[in-house]
């Protein structure tokens, strides 16, 4: 009985650092899942998980609040199309999530979430381990869902009001947009990158800003994320073959140096 009871113990013990092993932080093992246009998954990959977990996707295709989201960015989209005119901001503005639009997301995100659903596993099978959102690793599973949704809706919203409303990135002289708001033709541009957000393969409720924003950063020749993919079976791959060859030990003052260009002038590029 007693060796049973130890037995026992053990076996538990052994359960429980497995599962907090696979619920807490992020993991060196995990592969992103990856998309057609690399972009979206290291910018919005909580969105990306968000349309390829079969269960989570159609969850949230079900769902009625999700589905009026939806329906509504749709007809309002539509809406500014025929009413904006050529005003750019009252067409992007529709296209954006409004403070609003984030928090009715955030607040059903919350709702749905029960222990064990196909959303708690989500969080723990890849949003976690996958350590994009390791800013919020010391929160609780749902807290860090809310917040990396909170993230990736902020982070459509940059894009939007940098590339195509022309606002002032963190690095004015190297990233700002590439056209000319004063361009007559510049408002066409616009309208048909919101036309082609509309597509009937839209399921989900942020389909239309994310496209919009994706197409806005490649029109603006700034997907620079996703040069050389799969870099992890190119040109990392000999790095990454020697980590494991190598005593990081030796080397208590590691320096990873990365190459690339600067500012204009000349004396600050690396």
């Amino acid at each position: 009985m007693k060796a049973s009871f130890l037995l026992f113990c053990s076996w538990l013990i052994t359960i429980t650092a497995i599962a907090q092993n696979q619920n807490h932080g992020s993991s060196n093992q995990y592969t992103l899942q990856n998309t057609t246009n690399p972009v979206q998954y290291k910018n919005y990959y909580l969105l990306t998980l968000l349309q390829k977990d079969a269960a989570v996707n159609t969850l949230i295709q079900k769902d009625p609040v999700f589905s009026d989201l939806l329906k509504n960015k749709t007809t309002n989209i539509n809406a500014a199309l025929k009413n904006c005119a050529g005003d750019i901001l009252c067409l992007t503005t529709t296209i954006k999530f409004s403070p609003e639009e984030i928090k009715i997301v955030s607040n059903r995100l919350q709702a749905l979430f029960k222990p064990g659903n196909a959303l708690a596993l989500l969080i723990s099978h890849d949003l976690i381990p996958s350590g994009c959102y390791n800013s919020y690793e010391n929160l609780k599973p749902l807290e860090m869902l809310t917040k990396a949704w909170e993230q990736d809706a902020n982070a459509i919203n940059y894009v939007i009001d940098v590339y195509v409303n022309g606002q002032k990135p963190n690095y004015p002289a190297i990233d700002s947009i590439s056209f000319d708001l004063k361009d007559k033709n510049y408002p066409e541009l616009v309208n048909t990158n919101a036309k082609l957000s509309l597509t009937a393969k839209n399921t989900l409720y942020f389909e239309p800003s994310l496209q919009f924003a994706l197409t806005a950063l490649e029109i603006n020749e700034r997907n620079d994320a996703a040069d050389y993919e799969p870099m992890a079976t190119t040109v990392n791959k000999a790095a990454l073959s020697s980590i494991k060859n190598t005593n990081f030990k030796a080397y208590p003052y590691t320096l990873i140096l990365v190459p690339g260009e600067g500012p204009e002038e000349h004396d600050y590029r690396t």
